[in-house]
């Protein structure tokens, strides 16, 4: 037994003592009644935190120590998540940039603070006497263990196990379990990723009891025959010794029949006839159940383990899953819960995979180090393809670490070897990852080479030969982060060898997700590209008294603010514009409706949708007045029409032809025709138009419309009640979002054009119909001159019209319109138009209907408080208070309702900064600039997503009253 040594944590060739070697993580019950084999440490647990190692109480694993003044911590869970030290959000920069003064592996021991925790507790009656391995299945980063004052070991790789044998060491009762965590090791170094820093036991701790003759290791392969579906499972088991033993296998089909029954070698064959095969569309899996027995025909243990059988090739470029061309529609999914952070329960990571699939999302990345063993089983159930990744991360060094270093290649290869032998059983897997971002060198040949070499059943992917062609072969695909549509079709027009996928793309910070649908077109156009990763899931922010916080928030610079909101989904898991834009476009049934038909095609590879279900449906102003449903068999790849006859419609309204895909898990794609059936417009009223000094009213028997020359339209009252809080303005500015931040993009000219206008002509046109009111209006800073126009119409309607002159040359403009600042009291927002989350020009693939909002609620908390809510393609909306209720028509606009103007927005780092208001803000435009998403650090809105302004810019809307019953 080694003496534990300080120098372990600081050197990169020191990261396991008396660690055991990592076995598959199959699931095994003890004798025949399959007791649990194992017992958790999970729950609360003695701690106490020291700022350096000779401030710490050194020999707190003593029997006789007390630490009943010690804090109580809970495990598993992160320490900074349990009010002891601050948590720490950085992505590039190490935590320790400017406070530490060390070279790239180097640790400072006076700035590395120590984590100590005790645990007492009793050994199980039926563990005593037997072999039992203590298991910590996560801990940040680094681990000394003592048992009952006996030394047990050491171990790093924070995302992989360390387990040890305490059978020397534990007793019956009043065991006492030790652990000393640093904050920092060498291995640290090796985990630079995009996230929060973190330390402690933040998965479970268990003692598993292992029977003098156990199965340690399964290592199961499957062999198919595509043309016929004859496989061969291959299964090797690893025993602990070499006693006698019988085992039999059985083998049951994913209907629950036996295939095989029979006494087996430890290394065996099971022929399979007419397999059925596993993939995303169809997660079949059989159940292989191995039985020991000793010589006395007892059952010593029992394993139930789920095998998938799948062929997973790379044939002349271009991957394929059972003979069929794959396509990725993924996401990189960090583990976070904004209370407990990476630390998951089961249930949260049911509630994952059931969102996943319901998204259309195929598959996940691990980003970026391999995830909780359970998730990997879900994967193998649910169906979601999985490219697993080693925990290496050196994003902030990766030009010095690990590159060819030989001092780091055993560390790296520990990883590696970590992370197979655990998941090596998973069919969900797919492809190994050798890490992220960590630069290139020939440690990543040989990571590559050790991967190929256990298991070639597989692809090795590495996005980091991108940045060093060098090592070209440790990548058996072209993978590369945020590149543009461009650039993506120049590779592929290249005539590449390999395929191409995006392994992270479409960073979804913020209100984001603009443009995915320039990639997902890709599919189609190109067979060798393969699809791509969004970045990612959902925002990693921490839930702090009911509010939601991001880098800096805890003191914890260096930081990157809010970087962490990088997710489709907010931080509770609610879903956003981003989702719902992105479940559509990653749709795996493509309809298209005609005038008495639907052309329907089916992109999956092997489903045939026989079994889902169609429905068409005719709404006239969001009611529905026709709708059926319908079934059909389209085989995979193929396109089929059937028909289906709407009614006629003559009538009036607002219409929406609709036909939706429904699966059980709910409507998975739609197509949909927009049209309007225009009415008479309102009959005539008597009209009075009052021309006063300054002012000029408009009155009618109930309703009147006052403008002032120098301001605008100062107020509308109806039965002496009055609806506008300031006068409507042109605007051209919009709250930044994450991405405009990013790509250095203020838009302050249009900024003060929206805030500073004065009006420098003013004239009335009356006829019997009418009046025309026109506003010439001189902007700031851009230094030119718009007109605002209202048409007063005999009756009660105005129509409003808003006119720019073209300018190539001014810059970038965010949005053209006018914004109505309204009584606070209107707070029922409805509109016809594109919902229910918010859409923009470049994310626009919803559904058109009429959609009924609360002023109150209809905010969307991005991490950081900017542009939301927009909604396209509409034709009218209204606000309404108990009574009344303002309406505005066009033949295509944009609309927001929100309490809160664009310089709330803006002037807010969070969104319990934002402040009280007394006005409901209705903003209406003839277009609003894409919010783009290439990325966030630099990347504009591509430019057919913007407004063009080469050409007159000029929006007409027109506002009309109406009474609510």
């Amino acid at each position: 037994m080694r003496t534990p040594d300080l120098n372990w944590i600081k050197d990169p060739r020191v990261f396991q003592v008396n660690r055991l070697q990592t076995y598959s993580d199959h699931i095994y019950t003890i004798g025949k009644d399959k007791k649990p084999s194992s017992f958790s440490l999970n729950g609360t647990w003695k701690f106490n935190l020291s700022k350096n190692y000779d401030s710490c109480f050194k020999f707190f694993y003593n029997t006789e120590f007390n630490d009943s003044n010690w804090n109580d911590i809970q495990v598993p869970g992160h320490i900074q998540l349990q009010g002891f030290d601050n948590p720490h959000y950085t992505d590039v920069t190490y935590p320790w940039d400017g406070h530490d003064v060390v070279k790239p592996g180097q640790i400072d021991m006076d700035k590395n603070k120590v984590y100590q925790y005790r645990k007492t507790f009793d050994c199980p009656q039926d563990f005593i006497g037997n072999k039992l391995i203590l298991s910590f299945e996560g801990v940040e980063s680094n681990i000394y263990v003592w048992l009952n004052g006996k030394f047990i070991g050491y171990a790093e790789d924070s995302f992989t196990p360390s387990r040890f044998d305490i059978t020397k060491y534990i007793q019956e009762k009043d065991n006492i379990l030790c652990v000393r965590i640093f904050q920092k090791c060498t291995g640290t170094w090796l985990e630079d990723q995009d996230m929060w820093r973190f330390t402690g036991i933040f998965r479970d701790v268990m003692i598993y009891k292992q029977p003098n003759l156990h199965i340690q290791d399964l290592k199961i392969d499957t062999n198919i025959d595509l043309d016929t579906h004859k496989s061969v499972l291959s299964c090797v088991c690893k025993m602990s010794s070499n006693e006698s033993h019988t085992l039999q296998a059985k083998l049951y089909d994913p209907q629950g029949n036996i295939v095989w029954n029979g006494n087996m070698q430890d290394s065996f064959e099971i022929p399979v006839e007419n397999t059925c095969l596993w993939s995303s569309e169809f997660p079949n899996l059989y159940q292989l159940e191995l039985v020991l027995y000793d010589t006395n025909n007892e059952i010593i243990e029992t394993i139930q383990e789920q095998v998938g059988f799948r062929k997973f090739t790379l044939e002349y470029g271009i991957m394929k899953l059972n003979g069929k061309r794959i396509v990725f529609h993924g996401i990189n999914r960090h583990e976070w819960d904004p209370k407990t952070g990476r630390c998951l329960s089961q249930e949260k990571m049911e509630e994952d995979i059931h969102i996943l699939k319901s998204l259309n999302i195929n598959a996940i990345r691990t980003s970026h180090y391999p995830n909780n063993s359970y998730w990997y089983k879900l994967c193998d159930q649910y169906g979601i393809y999985v490219i697993d990744e080693m925990n290496l991360e050196t994003h902030g060094a990766n030009d010095i670490l690990p590159q060819n270093k030989t001092e780091w290649t055993d560390c790296l290869l520990d990883r590696a070897r970590s992370m197979y032998e655990r998941d090596k059983n998973h069919a969900c897997i797919l492809m190994w990852s050798l890490g992220n971002e960590s630069g290139s060198g020939s440690n990543f040949m040989l990571l590559h080479d050790y991967f190929k070499e256990q298991d070639p059943s597989r692809l090795v992917h590495y996005e980091g030969i991108t940045q060093d062609r060098t090592f070209e072969n440790a990548s058996d695909i072209e993978s590369r982060m945020y590149t543009s549509p461009e650039n993506v079709k120049a590779y592929l027009e290249s005539h590449p060898m390999k395929p191409f996928m995006l392994c992270e793309y479409m960073h979804a910070m913020g209100n984001s997700l603009g443009g995915m649908e320039e990639y997902t077109n890709l599919e189609d156009e190109y067979e060798q590209y393969q699809g791509g990763f969004v970045w990612d899931y959902v925002d990693q922010a921490i839930l702090k008294d009911g509010q939601y916080y991001y880098g800096q928030d805890f003191d914890d610079y260096p930081n990157d603010s809010n970087f962490c909101g990088d997710g489709i989904l907010l931080p509770n898991r609610e879903e956003t514009g981003k989702s719902q834009e992105l479940k559509q476009l990653y749709r795996y049934v493509d309809m298209e409706i005609h005038f008495d038909s639907v052309t329907i095609k089916n992109k999956n590879l092997f489903y045939d949708l026989s079994k889902d279900t169609f429905i068409f449906e005719l709404k006239q102003n969001g009611l529905v007045i026709q709708s059926g449903i319908f079934k059909t068999s389209v085989e995979p790849g193929t396109t089929k029409t059937m028909p289906v006859q709407f009614k006629q419609i003559n009538t009036p309204g607002y219409y929406t032809k609709t036909i939706y895909y429904k699966t059980p898990l709910g409507i998975q794609s739609f197509d949909q025709q927009v049209f309007e059936v225009k009415q008479d417009p309102p009959k005539e009223q008597a009209m009075l138009v009052v021309e006063g000094k300054e002012t000029i009213g408009i009155q009618f028997i109930d309703t009147e419309y006052l403008f002032d020359k120098r301001k605008g339209l100062v107020s509308i009252q109806v039965n002496d009640e009055e609806i506008l809080q300031q006068a409507p303005k042109p605007i051209f500015y919009r709250a930044l979002t994450d991405n405009d931040r990013g790509a250095k993009q203020t838009y302050a000219n249009w900024l003060n054009a929206s805030l500073f206008q004065n009006v420098v002509d003013f004239k009335m046109i009356r006829n019997s119909k009418c009046a025309q009111i026109i506003y010439t209006i001189q902007l700031e800073s851009i230094e030119e001159e718009c007109k605002l126009v209202y048409t007063v119409y005999n009756n009660q309607s105005i129509q409003i019209q808003l006119h720019l002159d073209k300018n190539s040359q001014r810059q970038t403009l965010p949005l053209f319109g006018i914004e109505f600042a309204l009584k606070e009291e209107f707070k029922n927002f409805a509109y016809f138009g594109k919902g229910e989350k918010d859409t923009y020009i470049d994310r626009d693939h919803a559904l058109t209907d009429f959609y009924f909002e609360n002023v109150d609620t209809n905010y969307i908390p991005y991490l950081k408080p900017q542009e939301h809510g927009n909604h396209t393609d509409c034709k009218w909306c209204s606000l309404s208070n108990d009574t009344i209720q303002v309406n505005i028509k066009s033949e295509k606009m944009e609309c927001m309702a929100s309490k809160y103007s664009f310089m709330h927005l803006y002037n807010a780092n969070h969104t319990f900064e934002l402040p009280q208001t007394n006005t409901t803000h209705l903003r209406i435009t003839k277009q609003q600039m894409g919010v783009g998403g290439i990325n966030s650090w630099g990347a504009k809105v591509q430019p057919q997503y913007l407004i063009d302004q080469s050409k007159n810019l000029d929006f007409t809307c027109t506002l009309y009253i109406s009474k609510k019953d």
